[in-house]
């Protein structure tokens, strides 16, 4: 029979297999194949003995056309497997376990070569590892392989195991580890989580709301970063408000004022939230506002010094090669008169304020060199030589900053 004939070519492609058992499951659907489908079949058996994988292959698919069998599947996924093309070797085996099957070789027997040949695969094939970064400017590293730039995802083929990914964006770099699993897609975006940072002891941590990794180790957040900084006014302005009842009558007297502030210090520190938030508190001291000489007429003139208690948020950007880093901050404002200032009250209220900008790493250690807008609204009320005077002082200020911050723990 016809059936018979197909036993010769499958002791050569198997190996000398042994009979297994004549039972079959009765689900099984047995076939008789034409002889068209078995001359294409032994043709195939023939370049497959010859290493002719390729010729072999395309033989099996002309004879699948004629009509599907495990048997020929099998042999056909093997072909694949000699070539390295482990998924299209895969494919075939599983088309092998629906396909209709033969009387001899039992369903059995070929199940068994099935079995062994797709543990094969699991045990020599490689995974697919698929790198996507959120930066195409990103340079990636593979084990020891790179850099890979990152203008398109990063596709290979790796053995199966551990292997550490590391992508760099300017100072910045992130590193991941990944179990790669033979016959398994693996796809990881690089640059979503912490970047990689090691301080100078050797343990990773960040620094938040000034930039927040620098080379080597695996990501950690810091627990507490603190920070100073030191601000320059380069624009300012302020309007004035006074009422002043005295005897029954009320004056009152709105003035555009200049401010002439020098320096100002800052520090702050800040706790961890997640990966790119940190909150905290921030005090800033103005030892020097002058309010100009046009703040004459509500009495206004000399030098007041400004303490402002504030509490902070930072957020911080990957968005170029250096972190960018947007914080905010308000509280209270307390302005202090110099001591010409016939009341000597303080003037206190509220301020708001809002800046961004850009950390250069060094370990721990970070540099930030930033811009602020900051808004402040003060008021007092008082009584002198018999009058009521409420006058209060809103203003405006842009400040240029350079400040430092370290990562504690």
């Amino acid at each position: 029979m016809m059936k018979d004939r197909l036993l010769p070519p499958l002791v050569v492609i198997l190996m000398s297999l042994t009979a297994l058992g004549q039972a079959h499951a009765d689900d099984d659907e047995i076939v008789e194949p034409s002889e068209a489908q078995y001359q294409l079949y032994q043709e195939g058996a023939e370049a497959f003995k010859g290493e002719d994988y390729n010729k072999a292959i395309d033989l099996f698919k002309a004879s699948l056309h004629l009509g599907e069998l495990n048997i020929t599947y099998l042999n056909m996924g093997r072909a694949h497997y000699k070539l390295g093309q482990c998924q299209e070797a895969l494919e075939a085996y599983i088309a092998a376990e629906r396909s209709p099957k033969l009387a001899n070789p039992t369903p059995a027997q070929v199940q068994a070569k099935l079995d062994e040949y797709k543990a094969d695969l699991y045990e020599t094939c490689p995974a697919q590892l698929v790198v996507e970064c959120i930066s195409n400017k990103m340079e990636v590293y593979v084990g020891n392989e790179g850099p890979f730039e990152c203008t398109e995802p990063v596709t290979m083929e790796r053995p199966a195991g551990e292997v550490t990914l590391r992508a760099e964006l300017g100072n910045r770099v992130y590193e991941e580890v990944v179990v790669l699993q033979a016959m398994r897609k693996v796809t990881i975006t690089m640059g979503q989580g912490t970047p990689a940072k090691v301080s100078q002891g050797g343990k990773p941590r960040r620094s938040l709301g000034v930039g927040r990794n620098g080379r080597g180790g695996r990501p950690k957040n810091a627990l507490l970063t603190v920070g100073a900084r030191m601000a320059t006014v380069i624009a300012a302005g302020a309007d004035v408000s006074a009422t002043v009842t005295a005897e029954g009558d009320t004056d009152s007297i709105d003035q555009t004022i200049t401010e002439e502030t020098g320096l100002a210090i800052n520090g702050y520190g800040l706790i961890g939230v997640g990966d790119y938030i940190g909150v905290g508190g921030s005090v800033w001291f103005f030892p020097s506002v002058n309010l100009g000489s046009t703040g004459s007429n509500v009495g206004l003139q000399g030098d007041f010094s400004e303490l402002d208690l504030n509490g902070m948020l930072a957020l911080t950007l990957p968005l170029a090669k250096l972190d960018t880093a947007v914080f905010v901050e308000g509280g209270v404002s307390v302005l202090t008169p110099p001591n010409s200032d016939p009341v000597g009250d303080p003037y206190t209220g509220f301020n708001f304020g809002a800046g961004v900008g850009s950390a250069y790493n060094f370990g721990a250690l970070r540099l930030l060199l930033g811009v602020r807008m900051q808004f402040y609204d003060v008021s007092r009320q008082s009584e002198f030589e018999g009058a009521e005077i409420d006058l209060s002082l809103s203003g405006q200020r842009i400040t240029f900053e350079l400040g430092l911050s370290y990562a504690l723990f």
